[in-house]
């Protein structure tokens, strides 16, 4: 996995959990773009085949610019590890807190909790731009 820092400060301890998370989602196969520590934009190969980071990074933000720029519709999913995922338009994700046990259960995230998560997805889109772009 290679790792190219986009932000000038160390990644904190979430942000490297993060990028776990999406390592184990993406099954160390697709490239992503770290926005937060929970937000994430993913790119598949075909999309990165040839570029180099900074053309990654910079094709990621347009796609994000284009999010925020339509209507913030979403998906949500519960995940194999306990967590939910809110995917928006072009294939930004955010992962929740870890789910209930009654969500794990019925297999739903519940309403609530992945607005929350479409939330804070959009405003990690507005104000930090990629942080890393993470290539297997």
């Amino acid at each position: 996995m290679n790792i190219v820092k986009y932000c000038t400060r160390e990644l904190t301890d979430k942000e490297n959990e993060i990028i776990k998370h999406f390592t184990y989602y993406v099954d160390s196969k697709s490239p992503f773009g770290l926005i937060s520590d929970s937000t994430v934009i993913v790119m598949t190969n075909e999309e990165t085949e040839g570029k180099s980071d900074d053309e990654i990074r910079d094709d990621a933000e347009m796609k994000i610019d284009e999010m925020l720029s339509n209507y913030p519709d979403f998906t949500s999913f519960d995940m194999d590890d306990g967590y939910g995922l809110v995917s928006m338009m072009n294939s930004i994700y955010g992962v929740t807190d870890k789910l209930s046990d009654e969500e794990i259960e019925d297999g739903k995230v519940e309403l609530s909790r992945a607005l929350d998560t479409r939330a804070r997805i959009i405003e990690d889109c507005e104000t930090n731009g990629i942080l890393a772009v993470i290539r297997p």
